[in-house]
């Protein structure tokens, strides 16, 4: 089913953290109009006339990056796992899956960095996904 542009507007702003409506301190939900959704996607570098297109730049984006450049978060609310993705080894250049091993060094505000190493055994396969003719795989690894 085709979805409306405030639909793929809404996708689009929900890929970047932005909800598309609120609770007031009554309970009263309040939608956030597009043209605000549109300000603030803007005011993130989003290239908002095309939602369809931003939303595929994005799928592109995580696809084709191993990892998100870092990761912040507070000790208490440390993540059980983390995900990484690369093309499959059925695609041209690709590794094979039994050379897979990552690294991962964990640095705290007032530490030294601690390094832990993971072989593909320790590995979780998650999912493929097709994209432009090549399959990439999404993988995981328990966060120490």
């Amino acid at each position: 089913m085709a979805k409306t542009e405030k639909e793929k507007l809404e996708l689009l702003a929900a890929a970047y953290g932005i909800q598309p409506s609120y609770s007031d301190i009554w309970g009263n939900t309040h939608t956030i109009p597009s043209e605000t959704l549109e300000q603030v996607l803007g005011a993130m570098g989003v290239d908002v006339s095309d939602p369809q297109k931003a939303l595929q730049h994005l799928e592109h984006r995580f696809w084709n990056q191993l990892t998100p450049p870092v990761l912040v978060a507070s000790t208490d609310q440390l993540p059980s796992e983390f995900l990484f993705q690369l093309p499959s080894n059925s695609s041209p250049g690709a590794m094979s899956a039994k050379e897979l091993q990552v690294r991962l060094e964990i640095t705290g505000e007032n530490t030294s960095p601690i390094n832990h190493s993971y072989h593909v055994e320790q590995l979780n396969f998650k999912k493929d996904h097709q994209l432009d003719g090549i399959t990439y795989e999404c993988w995981s690894f328990p966060f120490p």
